[in-house]
């Protein structure tokens, strides 16, 4: 689907339908790519945008009262890695779902450390355990795994061990 060819009237939530609506020209109809309601959510709906305006797009929900960022978390689909970023209005009681596809080699988006405190944490999980690059992010180190780790064990291309005795003694 491009961006000319977005259908927001997937959304059926009124207050939803608007804000994205709103979204697509904030940011540019051409990096918005997609959006679909939750059939079993009216309250939540998911869209797509081109990964060089997630500071615009959380700047712009963050405008609209969508004032907490519940959770980052990426899926490895081998041929990309597609970051989900989960914004919520406690206010409207309103859930967006912000898709953003990556490529895997050298994956790197810009940080919403500046703009969500809830970004740090999640940005650290994510950069451990799938290698995305947060630019810009003020303290960008592993968080799950020790400093020695060696690659980053949710990609699909991470080699298992399976012998406790491949794993390195800390000192």
């Amino acid at each position: 689907m491009t961006a000319a060819n977005i259908n927001t009237n997937v959304i059926k939530n009124t207050n939803l339908k608007m804000i994205i609506e709103t979204l697509g020209t904030q940011i540019g109809k051409e990096s918005f790519l997609d959006s679909s309601d939750n059939p079993k959510d009216p309250k939540t709906c998911t869209i797509k945008i081109q990964p060089d305006r997630i500071v615009q797009c959380a700047e712009f929900l963050k405008s609209q009262n969508f004032s907490y960022l519940s959770f980052i978390t990426a899926v490895d689909f081998k041929k990309e890695i597609e970051l989900v970023y989960w914004f919520t209005s406690i206010i409207a009681g309103l859930n967006i779902q912000v898709k953003c596809s990556l490529p895997r080699d050298n994956p790197r988006i810009p940080s919403l450390v500046e703009k969500f405190a809830t970004a740090d944490w999640n940005e650290r999980e994510v950069y451990d355990l799938f290698g995305v690059n947060f630019l810009n992010h003020p303290n960008l180190k592993r968080i799950l795994t020790w400093d020695e780790f060696e690659g980053h064990p949710l990609l699909k291309k991470y080699k298992v061990i399976d012998e406790p005795d491949e794993f390195p003694i800390l000192t």
